[in-house]
């Protein structure tokens, strides 16, 4: 599985990468990380690429990102793990180059999750984010400072510093590269409906991250001519819109259906009750204290974590 973050910069696309990774096990790529350890290597691509970076001033070529990128995703892929990508394709020509890759390497993504925030907020985010020297935790001078002012909550660490491209001249070039190279991108896996819009304006990450889960669970190909998953779903899509107040049972079934495809037995849904009764109330609290946009939604992802809960059970 092959997960692609994309949006313009600030949005959070590297915080949200560590929560996926977490939470579901995946390893991450992360195209601004890999340079900077080529470089510090000095391997023979990374002294390309500090020639150009240091001499020229230039962008990094696509030709280079590609090979780099092949290099780490051959390397990943053979540890059987899903992969989420922050910061590529950043531009066109790389996007497919990225799909002839995946064909050669007989793997594909499985969404691209497009984060969007507006643009004064973005800008207010990097004019105000410093990160911990030591566990590079990043902090904001507006929205999260730490606990104790000059220490780091995680690692108790007194140096920070600012990125170098978080000045306000660098911020505005980097909106600019960012409207001309990689909106297409986005376009471009728009047009072949393999993206999904998700705002990154919550007050809590964790509730970002929900919604990007159950874009992913949403995007699970299920087997379609399979009579008994058909039934299956039929049938819990049911119980989960008598339940939960789905809409259709279209959206309620394609995410269902994605959890009891990995157990070994079927159960009834009314033994499920222990674990899907505090997990709504949790839901609609996230809801009515406004932490969801979308009750829908809220109640989808409520069935998610319940169905995880009910495999993690049954599997002991």
């Amino acid at each position: 599985m092959i997960v692609i973050l994309m949006g313009p910069p600030g949005v959070g696309k590297g915080t949200q990468a560590k929560y996926l990774a977490e939470k579901r096990d995946l390893n991450i790529i992360s195209i601004g990380n890999l340079l900077r350890n080529e470089v510090s290597k000095c391997s023979e691509i990374g002294l390309k690429i500090k020639n150009i970076l240091e001499e020229t001033g230039n962008l990094v070529p696509d030709s280079i990102i590609i090979e780099l990128v092949q290099k780490h995703l051959q390397t990943l892929l053979a540890k059987e793990k899903g992969i989420v990508i922050d910061g590529f394709p950043r531009t066109l020509e790389q996007a497919k180059a990225f799909d002839d890759l995946l064909i050669k390497l007989e793997t594909k993504i499985i969404r691209v999750i497009n984060l969007f925030v507006d643009k004064e907020i973005l800008v207010k985010r990097l004019e105000g984010r410093f990160l911990c020297s030591k566990c590079q935790t990043a902090y904001n001078t507006y929205y999260n400072r730490p606990f104790i002012d000059g220490q780091c909550d995680k690692c108790n660490g007194k140096e920070f510093y600012k990125r170098k491209d978080d000045s306000p001249e660098i911020i505005m070039e980097r909106f600019v590269v960012f409207n001309e190279q990689t909106q297409p991108v986005i376009d471009y896996y728009r047009s072949k409906n393999m993206l999904t819009d998700v705002n990154g304006d919550a007050k809590y990450s964790e509730d970002i991250t929900e919604e990007i889960e159950y874009a992913l669970d949403s995007a699970y190909e299920y087997p379609e001519n399979d009579i008994r998953f058909m039934e299956q779903r039929r049938i819990y899509a049911e119980k989960a819109m008598e339940k939960l107040g789905f809409d259709n049972t279209q959206d309620a079934a394609a995410m269902i259906v994605r959890y009891i495809s990995a157990m070994k037995d079927t159960y009834s849904l009314d033994r499920y009750d222990p674990f899907l009764c505090p997990l709504i109330r949790k839901t609609k609290k996230r809801y009515d204290e406004g932490r969801m946009y979308d009750f829908s939604v809220a109640s989808q992802i409520a069935m998610t974590e319940a169905i995880r809960e009910i495999i993690k059970h049954f599997q002991k």
